[in-house]
């Protein structure tokens, strides 16, 4: 096959940190060569333990901007996803506070794994809201973040129809962030997929087909998220995944990523 046909992709995988089961199948893949990126949340007790285990792997390494995840309750901004959205709107939100909070995650990510992150994406992409896009892109200001060829920022803009909640999440401020990156020279991805309903019995193989079959641009991006929990913890043990609702979700995005079928329909699809 000519190289000029092979298209690079984007595979980001979620929540790194979470808990062992993710960190464990997050881990696996990337060593397998699956996953070409991670992203942390950087509030969890697990993050400065977990980070050394990212050192040396072939990917790139996002900070995953958390307000609303069980962990953000020992901080000072947490939020349900619903209540964010309504201040986000209202602009009822103190940009300070976000502020400082962002600066604290920065600065978590940064002490554990030794650099910036080379992306930045948000737990339930809360990354692109209002005000809180704000806050985000004055601390990158700040920092001076963005202008290396390997730093961007994810924008979760689905350029075809993949369904309403894939809608939803890119109303939710995506062309907002993307138009203010461009403005900040700051790199972004072409187009994003990876959403869907997180059920257990979802047929993936469909799924991943009709995504790599209508992607667009020259940097793509796929998310998925994984956990490998019956290897990772057993079981009996539920100490760190009591808080996951998508467990069985993760659990059947693992195996599939793992596949054969997933690496003959990758090269079906001409993807790298």
């Amino acid at each position: 096959m000519p190289n000029h046909d092979i298209r690079k992709l984007c595979i980001n995988a979620d929540d790194f940190a979470q808990s062992e089961a993710i960190d464990n199948a997050i881990v696996d893949l990337a060593k397998r060569g699956v996953i070409t990126s991670t992203s942390a949340l950087v509030l969890s007790p697990r993050w400065k333990s977990s980070a050394v285990r990212l050192q040396n792997l072939p990917l790139q390494v996002g900070l995953h901007l958390d307000l609303t995840s069980h962990f953000s309750h020992a901080f000072d901004c947490h939020y349900s996803l619903r209540k964010l959205i309504v201040l986000a709107y209202l602009r009822a939100l103190d940009v300070q506070v976000l502020k400082k909070n962002i600066e604290q995650q920065w600065d978590a990510f940064t002490c554990a794994f030794g650099r910036a992150p080379d992306f930045i994406d948000g737990h339930q992409h809360v990354h692109q809201l209002p005000v809180v896009r704000d806050a985000l892109l004055a601390v990158i200001a700040e920092k001076q973040w963005g202008a290396q060829p390997h730093q961007w920022l994810r924008v979760c803009h689905a350029r075809h129809w993949r369904g309403f909640k894939a809608m939803v999440i890119s109303v939710l401020g995506a062309k907002c962030l993307a138009r203010k990156a461009l403005q900040m020279h700051i790199a972004t991805n072409s187009d994003f997929a990876g959403v869907y309903g997180f059920d257990e019995k979802c047929n993936l193989e469909n799924s991943w087909e009709c995504w790599l079959g209508n992607l667009s641009g020259d940097k793509p991006l796929v998310m998925c998220h994984v956990a490998d929990f019956y290897q990772a913890n057993g079981l009996n043990s539920k100490t760190d995944i009591s808080h996951d609702e998508i467990l069985p979700a993760r659990v059947n995005e693992f195996n599939w990523l793992k596949s054969k079928g997933f690496q003959s329909l990758l090269n079906a699809r001409h993807f790298l």
